[in-house]
């Protein structure tokens, strides 16, 4: 499927099987992802069980997602990559660019093609917020505002974490 906790594992393997990406592809690889941590964190919020009929299939899309969101703290935690010295704004419309360009000129053909709801591009899941005709608008307006809030909060928790670290540093030389 091509929901976006599947886009995010493929960036995952991407970064764990070619450990030797250049630093550039890895950086923006990172700052991707750390925008769209917000979507596993909604996937777990409100699960679609809807369709899952395998044995081990919820307890796998629990691991999943709770991995997702583990993964790049380990970037950020180890200062492999900064979120401070990035151009948040850049970062935001770039997130949301890739967002809807993935979803609209990819996933709703393949979705209308196939006859299959991909990431519910023909129609939204039951009890979405955003029903209607116009339900894409509204909910790539939510979206793209859920990724600044996200950079946004992230950003501030990195700035908390090089604040401490530098306070840990200071009190070890006194």
């Amino acid at each position: 499927m091509v929901f976006p906790c599947n886009v995010l594992a493929c960036l995952a393997m991407i970064l764990s099987y070619y450990p030797n990406l250049s630093a550039t592809t890895s950086h923006a690889i990172i700052q991707l992802w750390l925008i769209y941590l917000i979507l596993p964190i909604l996937a777990l919020m409100e699960p679609d069980f809807s369709d899952s009929v395998l044995y081990g299939e919820i307890p796998y899309f629990y691991v999943h997602h709770v991995f997702l969101m583990i993964f790049p703290f380990y970037y950020l935690y180890t200062n492999k990559v900064t979120m401070i010295q990035s151009a948040n704004l850049q970062w935001i419309i770039l997130s949301g660019a890739f967002f809807g360009f993935m979803y609209i000129t990819l996933v709703t053909p393949l979705a209308i093609v196939s006859g299959l709801n991909l990431n519910y591009m023909l129609h939204p899941p039951l009890g979405f917020p955003f029903d209607g005709p116009h339900y894409r608008i509204y909910s790539i307006g939510f979206f793209w505002s859920m990724f600044a809030i996200t950079r946004i909060l992230l950003v501030g928790l990195e700035m908390m974490m090089s604040w401490r670290k530098r306070k840990n540093s200071f009190l070890k030389f006194q």
